[in-house]
């Protein structure tokens, strides 16, 4: 019989939120506000890296356009990836397995966790797509002075600034498949632990006829 915790969490997963408030902890899971750790710096370092170089290139306005359209190919095509191993995710779950995934960690099931974990890898997706999409429109109709309108200094850091903001949400969301991959290597384990498990409870109860 399940206690009161485990009931608990079972409840959370009939709780529904707005698309804004999934948004907004899909974001908290690219930029957490306990810590900052090292491949935050390490993507921030080489996005600024790239923003001065970009900044400082003959042919900034047009380059930049070549990148947000690779890195929107890119995004569309992991987005595929991660849409269709939720979807095996799902196919894989069974009585058994949705029983060892009903163990509760913290204040979640593993099951929510898990849940919660691919939506938000979807919708950080999404949101980089809208942003490249509007971008690629944006920057077709985009007057190239106004660039360097106003004071340089200020134009020139704004410009470094928001490319750096650019590239480092960009690189970030493509930094989360690694966890990606971890979660369905984990969803194989358990899926190939729980088959397992039913087949040697198969074999003893054979052995004792």
């Amino acid at each position: 019989m399940a206690n009161k915790s485990e009931v608990e969490a079972i409840l959370k997963l009939f709780r529904t939120k707005s698309s804004n408030q999934a948004l907004k902890t899909a974001f908290r899971e690219l930029f957490p506000r306990k810590k900052i750790e090292i491949h935050h710096m390490l993507v921030m370092f080489f996005s600024l890296t790239i923003s001065i170089c970009l900044k400082n290139s003959n042919v900034t306005f047009t380059t930049f356009i070549d990148i947000v359209e690779s890195l929107n190919a890119i995004i569309l095509a992991l987005f595929g990836i991660v849409f269709t191993g939720y979807a095996l995710f799902q196919a894989l779950i069974d009585n058994n397995m949705l029983e060892r995934m009903l163990i509760v960690k913290g204040e979640k099931t593993t099951v929510q966790i898990s849940n919660e974990y691919f939506l938000n890898v979807m919708l950080l997706d999404i949101f980089c797509i809208i942003l490249n999409t509007g971008l690629l429109l944006l920057l077709k109709v985009f007057p190239i002075g106004l660039l360097n309108y106003g004071n340089l200094t200020v134009a020139i850091i704004s410009t470094i600034a928001l490319f750096c903001l650019y590239f480092t949400i960009q690189i970030l969301v493509i930094w989360e498949m690694k966890s990606f991959v971890f979660n369905i290597f984990q969803f194989f384990n358990i899926s190939a632990g729980s088959k397992a498990g039913e087949i040697l409870k198969r074999n003893k109860n054979n052995e004792q006829k």
